[in-house]
């Protein structure tokens, strides 16, 4: 297997929203879900654009297609988990002029989650060959494959609905507007 150059980046979950919101959520197990309130954005699955949060990782000069990104969260039992898992296929310039956008065709989704011993870091944590290669080979074993646009089978669709409809709104991006980008 060829040698993977990953990164993994702590983000938010449902498990982060006020219970007022959180109540409202039908997927049973909130880690799985984006902060729709305030971190609405990314990963942004639907679209298969990483191009809000991280900033500075994104804009690094050092970032390239076929770089690893792991999507980190706390579970409900405090432990780090990756959500989800996905291959950067191109960048591009931020439309609204923030910097690089990383583009996704594919993406893992966490069936069974595989936890991952980290501290949290703004830039994201790069991880060594070797542990890159152990969880890279684990979490295509554990996980599903989704298409960008493809809604994992674990939300509930009025939950996906309702994170995109929240991410759509809070971008100002006219080409993330459109939902699925072409490829």
């Amino acid at each position: 297997m060829e040698t993977v150059e990953g990164y993994a980046l702590i983000h938010q979950s449902a498990l982060n929203l006020p219970v007022k919101y959180r109540s409202r959520l039908a997927t049973r197990e909130k880690w799985r879900l984006r902060n729709y309130v305030k971190h609405p954005v990314d990963p942004n699955w639907e679209t298969g654009r990483y191009c809000a949060c991280h900033r500075k990782f994104r804009n690094a000069k050092t970032r390239k297609v076929g770089q690893v990104i792991l999507d980190v969260v706390r579970n409900e039992n405090k432990v780090y988990v990756v959500r989800s898992m996905f291959e950067i296929w191109k960048l591009s310039r931020c439309p609204r002029g923030k910097g690089t956008d990383l583009h996704f065709k594919t993406f893992y989704f966490a069936r069974r989650p595989v936890r991952i011993d980290m501290k949290p870091s703004p830039n994201g944590t790069k991880l060594s060959e070797q542990r890159m290669l152990r969880l890279n080979c684990e979490i295509r074993r554990r996980y599903s494959v989704c298409e960008a646009g493809e809604k994992p089978g674990c939300i509930a669709n009025e939950d996906w609905g309702l994170m995109c409809q929240e991410a759509k709104r809070q971008r100002k991006c006219p080409t993330c507007r459109t939902g699925r980008e072409a490829v």
